[in-house]
């Protein structure tokens, strides 16, 4: 048929590819793809036309944006676990809708719908994911990946750096694996925003027109929080076998801040006062001193414990412990104390965390408030604590919200509010107003986005947010001259220790609501000869306690004073002989 071979090759060549695109365009001629775009957000959604001619979806949809691309098919499906069955589910698109003109929103089978939505139409806008999830559903996953010119840079568990030569995007999930993001219901939605390193977050950068960083606002979040202690540590009393200690502590501080201490000490159940889960922790309000000494002295022997442990690993950790600066104080004397305070700077290249910062700044401030020579060890980690603490801080301008992230995570409600508590006393103490504005917004956003908090959680805040009331129970350092450190625990607003020139004579001057009546264990009061109450010679009495007057019972062995004042005035006084 063909005289030459090379028409022949060419002709065959021509037949065969016409034959192949025929092929092709049978194939596909029924299978288009849909484009949208919303500013620099481009989807994209596959359909088919059926035999009848209508047309259907595929299982195919993509959502690029500048450096990232996500995608949902038969190869790479959104994946949800199903938390009743512990399984994992593969999805089906099934529709998709425009709610808004800078949003797509993508339903599949299991109830399950993706929304992806740019802030504006600007090339800075910024991408967010948004998972809407059904109560059967604990976490979804989507599959992701960098486009072209851009490489994940650096990367954590719930943030990715996309970079390419001029720009860079940051994309923050609950969960950031290799090719997916994981959405749950706590934490549904994933940001892709522009970086500007020129802008990372400062105090200072805190919107000067902020309702949520004022100390307004936090001051009405403060007055709300303790009607909720009052209230909800009232309906606890119906049950006074599970309501803790702190909280009870906390109703009576708090209603006698309002002249009703009376009225607060009678509302506590006897089941709590004369329970066995009381400890000397309300012994102030609630007598029995001799019975809760021990737990004070165990107490006081833990920390002993703690701060050992804690030179002995180099673990700054401890100083998260509670009532540690109290501690500190009334044994100022002692090395541990001191190595203690300089631990922290002696770590090379310091980098605390987030609990660990906050925890330091609390110890530091009430040390300096003090005035005592612990502090200075700490001033040198003071900016690194600082440091650390800001680089937690994430800043939303148009929430109006500062939360805080620990190691990845959201930090929880109470860490929240006690860095917020640490940077306002802070800012206080060394007339910072960013700082304080800092801590205003802290502390207002996590009340805000944490509602129905338990009493128990509130209870640990109480000392906390409310440093300035002294009828809370806590020790008073009253002498530090002698020997041995003379200190008190108490809920009095003041006590005093002076001795004379001598030696001879002591005077404690004890102030307290005129007419009511509290307890006090002092210690470090050495053996004395006679003692004076309402200046008259008193002698002790084990059941000084149950008489509506002032009594005492002293420990010669332990130098141990235990103290009812009932008060007759506002500042009673008590003269000791020795």
């Amino acid at each position: 048929m063909f005289k030459h071979p090379f028409r022949k090759a060419f002709f065959l060549t021509f037949l065969y590819g016409f034959i192949i695109i025929g092929i092709f365009v049978l194939q596909f001629r029924s299978e288009s793809v849909i484009f949208k775009n919303a500013g620099l957000l481009r989807v994209s959604v596959a359909q088919t036309q059926d035999k009848d001619g209508s047309l259907s979806l595929k299982n195919t949809v993509s959502a690029t944006f500048k450096g990232i691309s996500f995608t949902a098919d038969d190869v790479h499906p959104v994946l949800f676990l199903d938390s009743k069955n512990q399984k994992q589910i593969p999805l089906t698109l099934l529709s998709w809708e425009q709610p808004t003109a800078q949003s797509f929103k993508f339903n599949f089978t299991e109830d399950i719908s993706l929304v992806f939505a740019v802030s504006d139409t600007t090339p800075r806008a910024s991408l967010s994911v948004t998972a809407v999830l059904p109560k059967n559903s604990d976490s979804l996953s989507l599959y992701y990946k960098p486009v072209s010119g851009y490489s994940v840079t650096e990367q954590s568990r719930s943030k990715q750096l996309f970079s390419s030569k001029n720009i860079s995007y940051t994309m923050s999930a609950n969960q950031i694996q290799d090719t997916r993001i994981i959405l749950t219901k706590n934490a549904a939605t994933a940001m892709y925003t522009r970086l500007d390193p020129t802008k990372a977050f400062a105090f200072t950068s805190i919107p000067t027109d902020s309702r949520t960083a004022t100390a307004a606002a936090y001051e009405t979040t403060v007055k709300n929080f303790r009607a909720s202690i009052v209230s909800l540590t009232n309906a606890a009393f119906a049950d006074a076998s599970s309501i803790p200690e702190n909280a009870v502590a906390a109703y009576v501080a708090e209603l006698t801040s309002q002249a009703r201490y009376q009225e607060a000490v009678a509302a506590v159940p006897d089941s709590f006062k004369n329970g066995s889960r009381r400890t000397y922790f309300t012994a102030p309000y609630f007598n029995t001193l001799v019975a809760m000494n021990p737990s004070l002295v165990m107490a006081n022997e833990n920390f002993d414990s703690m701060i050992q442990n804690a030179l002995e690993r180099r673990s700054t950790d401890v100083f998260s412990a509670e009532n540690l600066a109290d501690y500190l104080l009334r044994n100022e004397k002692q090395e541990k104390s001191r190595r203690l305070t300089e631990l922290p700077a002696s770590i090379e290249n310091f980098q605390p965390t987030l609990t660990q910062a906050t925890a330091i700044m609390q110890v530091y401030l009430s040390l300096k408030k003090a005035d005592s020579p612990l502090a200075e060890p700490l001033e040198s980690v003071i900016q690194a604590c600082l440091t650390a603490i800001t680089d937690s801080c994430e800043l939303s301008v148009s929430d109006d919200t500062l939360i805080l992230r620990d190691k990845d995570f959201p930090a929880n409600f109470t860490q929240t509010v006690e860095t917020g508590a640490a940077l306002i006393h802070y800012g206080k103490a060394f007339s910072a107003p960013e700082y304080c504005a800092g801590g205003y917004m802290l502390v207002n956003t996590a009340f805000a986005k944490n509602l129905d908090t338990d009493l128990r959680t509130l209870a640990e805040l109480y000392p906390v947010l409310i440093k300035n009331n002294a009828n809370y129970p806590h020790s008073l350092v009253l002498d530090k001259t002698g020997e041995e450190t003379v200190w008190a625990w108490t809920c009095a607003s003041n006590i005093t220790y002076e001795e004379n020139e001598n030696s001879t004579e002591a005077e404690i001057t004890v102030s307290f609501r005129q007419g009511d009546s509290h307890y006090i264990i002092l210690k470090g009061i050495k053996p004395f000869t006679g003692i004076e109450i309402y200046g008259l010679s008193f002698h002790t009495d084990p059941r000084f306690e149950t008489y509506n007057s002032s009594g005492y019972v002293y420990n010669a062995k332990t130098h141990t004073l235990f103290l009812k004042s009932r008060h007759k005035v506002s500042n009673e006084k008590i003269r000791l002989y020795f």
